[in-house]
């Protein structure tokens, strides 16, 4: 039978918790996770592909095993026994995991990169004639307005010709001085003779498209002017083009290299890193289990628990940004990226792998997702804090809440914003009024989102202007709908920085939403919060008083309440 070291372990667990005779059922809990931490150990060193290509070589029920801790024994709990789906970005599951560090070890997302700008800059490459006869057909043009169909404009267009002809072999020539320090004898040889042609025909050129009468001279001098410049951005259009080969070659030159690199990686030395992998996801449960005070098991036995899946893990990621809009917006996430979602078979808390840059979510946690996943963003953002920010926000919290007023323990002060964290996310943000006054007050000032301000997607909030832009312009090609007036509203406020007519664009978007759909709660809330911008206050008071109707009860409806007092 397929995991067998693992259902009898089960075995003797449902034996001790049935009968009470032998070892303590915690015990055998660590019994059950220790067989199947030994038989993923197992199945992941038996996947590696002996081709090097594509990912770990898993069976459906090695795949269960790995994400769900599941095997083929009536002790598993039924709910856990149908996981829901998973395939949504940023979260993985235990053995998308492994394949990551499978691509690591082979340098495949390196040469997967620099494949990606090898294609970006080859299609740059493949544009550039286009371009390059646009300045020379602009340029030609200039000088025939100019010099008219005669002798002299024949000539001018000749010598410009012939600069055109010999510009590549001149820019390659310099180009390959800056980069490699040194040319060969003859290289320098025809590098001077190269920069004597040229200039001398520039200089013929400059007397050329010299002004002939006093009378003209104005004109002439413009569409002289003119030309030249249209020369030089031509000669520039010859540089940026010897740019982008020389780009590509080093591209390509790091490509042979990591692949080079890659076929040198020995098995010995993928199993090391999967086995860091495991070993690492290992502790990381256990701590789990410790801050829920469970005794750590991946294979979900508990009763007790709730089973949280990768669209549950979603939702909670979603509520947290929501209600901390700032919790990735930090110097660490600058550098790497928002942190990862690995969703594994285990029980206890959320905790934060900062060698991985992830959260690390049990699939079984003793209250909710969302209690989950919080204790793992309140550590992350500690982390941060530590690591970039010199603890501005532990001590701010520090002096803020008159219990912890000048307390000297950091650790006992970690746990208590952990604790405050949770129940902001779990309770404050649904109405309840769980944290005394000072605590509320400071999650509303460091952590919660500015309640003054239109509610703005997650995914826009750190978009370029120049990537919103083009968001627009994609979404004012689509039919109307409340979400996509409400995206134009929110990007118009995005871009406003001050813009009154910007300001006023995006409640214009706003009340359209609202008209489309009464419902909108993002809308009927971002309406309302512009018209108090723009001193429409009546306008402002009916916006969140028709949101406390939609929603009257939430952490929203009382800042609306609030807001409402304060537009009278």
């Amino acid at each position: 039978m397929e995991h067998q070291p693992v259902i009898e372990a089960l075995d003797e667990f449902v034996r001790a918790r049935d009968t009470g005779v032998g070892t303590t059922v915690p015990d055998r809990r660590g019994k059950v996770d220790a067989a199947w931490w030994a038989e993923v150990r197992r199945v992941v060193s038996r996947a590696i592909p002996d081709d090097r290509a594509g990912a770990l070589i898993f069976t459906d029920s090695q795949r269960r095993l790995i994400d769900f801790g599941l095997v083929d024994h009536p002790s598993i709990r039924s709910a856990a026994a149908h996981p829901g789906a998973h395939r949504i970005e940023g979260i993985q599951l235990f053995h998308e995991s492994l394949d990551a560090v499978l691509d690591d070890v082979l340098r495949r997302d390196a040469v997967k990169e620099h494949r990606a700008e090898l294609d970006a800059l080859q299609q740059d490459i493949a544009l550039w004639p286009q371009t390059h006869l646009a300045h020379i057909r602009y340029r030609d043009g200039k000088v025939n307005e100019l010099l008219g169909d005669s002798p002299r404009c024949t000539h001018a267009l000749k010598l410009f010709a012939e600069i055109d002809e010999k510009l590549e072999q001149l820019k390659q020539l310099e180009a390959k001085g800056r980069l490699s320090g040194a040319l060969t004898e003859s290289e320098r040889g025809t590098l001077a003779t190269l920069k004597r042609f040229i200039q001398a025909r520039r200089e013929q050129l400059s007397g050329i498209l010299a002004p002939v009468t006093p009378k003209t001279a104005i004109v002439q001098t413009e569409l002289a002017s003119a030309a030249m410049a249209a020369s030089e951005a031509a000669e520039a259009s010859v540089a940026h083009l010897i740019e982008l080969q020389d780009k590509r070659r080093g591209l390509e030159q790091r490509v042979i290299e990591q692949e080079s690199a890659a076929r040198r990686v020995t098995r010995d030395e993928i199993e090391k890193a999967l086995t860091r992998e495991l070993d690492s996801v290992a502790s990381l449960l256990r701590l789990a289990a410790r801050y829920a005070r469970k005794t750590e098991c991946a294979v979900p036995l508990d009763e007790d628990t709730i089973h949280v899946d990768a669209n549950q893990a979603a939702d909670a990621a979603d509520h947290l940004l929501h209600y901390d809009p700032h919790l990735i917006d930090n110097p660490l996430a600058a550098r790497f990226g928002p942190p990862d979602l690995l969703l594994a078979p285990g029980v206890g808390h959320g905790v934060f792998d900062a060698s991985r840059n992830r959260w690390i979510l049990p699939q079984r946690c003793p209250t909710s997702a969302i209690a989950g996943l919080a204790h793992a963003a309140i550590l992350y953002r500690m982390e941060v804090d530590s690591r970039e920010c010199g603890n501005r926000l532990l001590n701010s919290y520090r002096e803020s809440i008159p219990g912890d007023h000048g307390a000297r323990s950091n650790l006992k002060l970690r746990t208590a914003l952990i604790a405050d964290y949770i129940e902001w996310m779990t309770k404050e943000t649904i109405g309840a009024e769980a944290l005394p006054r000072e605590c509320r007050e400071w999650f509303e000032s460091n952590i919660a989102p500015d309640k003054t301000q239109p509610w703005l997607p997650p995914e826009y909030r750190h978009k370029t202007a120049r990537q919103l832009a083009q968001i627009r312009s994609e979404l004012r090609a689509q039919a109307d709908s409340a979400d996509r007036l409400y995206r134009l509203g929110a990007i118009s406020w995005l871009l406003a920085k001050g813009d009154p007519a910007e300001i006023v664009n995006a409640g214009d978007c706003f009340e359209r939403a609202v008209n489309l759909s009464p419902d909108h709660t993002p809308s009927v809330y971002s309406a309302a919060a512009v018209n108090m911008h723009l001193q429409r206050y009546q306008q402002a008071i009916d916006g969140f008083r028709r949101f406390t109707e939609l929603h009257p009860a939430g952490w929203w409806a009382r800042k609306a309440v609030e807001l409402c007092a304060g537009c009278r």
